[in-house]
């Protein structure tokens, strides 16, 4: 066999100067995230129980692009707090250095709670769409009273939303059928 170096690199970069990272960099990038992920998740646990928490609120904000990454360790921890490095080398492992926000239940995860702090903004619009867009993934949009208490927890914060989604897509649909 001839082995040509970097050609695993122009194939799958298209470029003669990027790099594809190894495994190890893949590895440790997922720890890294990982571990941010964990103040992700703990910023939305606290957000659940206080809704009004700007230190939660802004903590979930900085980190809320590795909540998927910190949602990993929920399969070995109840508590994420409680994730040793052991643990977390355990997530980073099971996913073969992959562990993205790859699985539907991790992005509709990531969705719910991107719509409610949406809806907590006042932004109904963005809250709408990012909702509907976690109810098409699961195909649960029959069912979104349930969908929503399922991955909120809160069933009275749950049913105010839903009422104001529901709101909100009848005055949009009734001013799109009046054009």
């Amino acid at each position: 066999a001839v082995e040509i170096p970097y050609v695993m690199g122009i194939i799958g970069t298209r470029s003669l100067s990027k790099e594809i990272p190894g495994i190890r960099d893949i590895k440790a990038k997922n720890r890294e995230r990982i571990e941010r992920g964990v103040q992700a998740v703990i910023a939305l646990e606290a957000l659940r129980k206080h809704r009004d928490d700007a230190a939660a609120l802004e903590a979930f904000e900085r980190h809320k692009a590795n909540l998927g990454f910190g949602l990993l360790l929920k399969k070995y921890v109840a508590d994420v707090r409680q994730a040793t490095p052991d643990i977390i080398e355990r997530a980073v492992i099971a996913r073969h250095g992959h562990a993205g926000v790859g699985n539907r239940r991790e992005k509709t995860t990531l969705l719910v709670a991107e719509g409610f702090l949406e809806w907590r903004r006042g932004d109904i619009a963005a809250a709408y769409h990012t909702v509907r867009r976690a109810l098409l993934i699961t195909g649960q949009i029959s069912k979104a009273g349930d969908f929503l208490n399922y991955y909120w927890g809160d069933p009275a914060e749950a049913g105010k939303l839903l009422a104001e989604l529901r709101t909100y897509q009848a005055k949009n649909l009734s001013t799109l059928s009046r054009e």
